[in-house]
């Protein structure tokens, strides 16, 4: 059981603060998150009693299943200074971003890196959409089967990114499960182009071509966004092929893949439609 001064809940918290003039018994609240997340969470709101140096909780140490609940737990009861340290941690993301899609290296958080379907997940659900457009592409590398359970309310979005007409769902969990799935689509779509231009160019015969592709499709698998770097395949064989060969039009084609991702939409302006 917890006890919380009324002047502490009125400064730090809008949604567990009582209404002005809001007559109190001493009948206990409960809360339907666990007591481990609400300890941390109360730290933002109530300091210890005695203290004169307080500071609240280092974010940083949590683990990520502690880390993602406080930071719901946040968003729940609107608890302003859990609310921003949580983001910052997620938004550092954000720190060298100056564009939807920028460098790779700007993202160096290790929660970026380990848990990007649980940030889309917390920005979708709160409306972050700065971070949706950043972390998205992130989660391109995961099955779906892994994603789906996570992204069951905005699944539909991180699909949908191929059709782009009106959404009509009335149901907003409905309509974010599919355009997360349509996402995930047009990104792929950018490998069925490799696979078709080498088909369609006969590059079949060329060793190098066959060993460009392969390599192109691994990288892509792991982080889509290697696309938006210079391309630096070593160790291709030499080709081999009657001249002229396809093979030599491979910088030409990646130069076009970029552009084609450049031009994916952001994944907000498909999980956040605008209304009217």
């Amino acid at each position: 059981m917890f006890k919380i001064h009324g002047k502490y809940l009125e400064a730090t918290s809008e949604g567990l603060a009582p209404p002005p003039s809001t007559l109190m018994d001493r009948a206990h609240i409960a809360l339907e998150e666990p007591s481990a997340v609400l300890e941390i969470l109360f730290q933002f709101i109530h300091p210890p009693s005695g203290s004169k140096c307080y500071r609240q909780p280092d974010v940083r140490s949590f683990g990520p299943d502690i880390f993602f609940a406080v930071a719901e737990a946040a968003e729940k009861y609107i608890v302003f200074g859990a609310i921003n340290l949580c983001m910052t941690r997620m938004q550092s993301v954000l720190s060298s971003h100056t564009q939807c899609i920028a460098d790779t290296s700007s993202f160096n958080s290790q929660l970026t890196q380990d848990y990007p379907v649980d940030i889309l997940r917390h920005s979708c659900k709160h409306g972050y959409k700065d971070l949706a457009d950043i972390i998205a592409p992130h989660t391109l590398s995961y099955q779906l089967g892994a994603v789906a359970p996570k992204l069951s309310t905005i699944l539909y979005h991180w699909v949908r990114s191929i059709s782009l007409g009106s959404i009509h769902e009335s149901n907003i969990e409905v309509h974010r499960l599919s355009s997360q799935v349509v996402y995930y689509d047009q990104w792929q779509d950018i490998c069925r182009d490799v696979d078709s231009h080498i088909w369609k160019s006969k590059s079949m015969e060329c060793r190098r071509a066959l060993m460009w592709q392969a390599k192109f499709n691994h990288q892509f698998a792991e982080n889509p966004l290697f696309i938006f770097s210079p391309l630096s395949f070593s160790k291709l064989p030499s080709c081999k092929a009657p001249k002229p060969c396809p093979c030599g039009n491979l910088p030409e084609l990646f130069s076009q893949l970029a552009a084609k991702g450049r031009s994916i939409p952001n994944f907000s302006s498909i999980a956040f439609p605008p209304s009217g």
